[in-house]
């Protein structure tokens, strides 16, 4: 998985390797910070190197970016790859 600084960056800040994540790694939890209360829906991916937090600012983004990171893991693991 790519990643970047926000989304007004141009180049990918680097690459999150999310081989055998499950759907146990991907946890919706709550931010501390005050000002993201209204549109918090920071998740949490566990990998093997790091703990990744992402707030995609809706419900709807939040079931997309769990639904299609769960579908390229166990792709990952049925192709034995990356």
């Amino acid at each position: 998985m790519h990643y970047f600084e926000d989304s007004s960056c141009a180049t990918q800040k680097g690459v999150a390797t999310i081989l055998g994540v499950t759907a146990g790694d991907v946890q919706l939890v709550k931010s501390t910070l005050s000002a993201a209360k209204d549109n918090d829906y920071t998740f949490r991916i566990r990998t093997r190197a790091r703990t990744w937090a992402v707030n995609p600012g809706t419900d709807a983004a939040f079931k997309a970016w769990r639904k299609n990171l769960l579908a390229v893991a166990a792709k990952n693991v049925a192709s034995g790859g990356m």
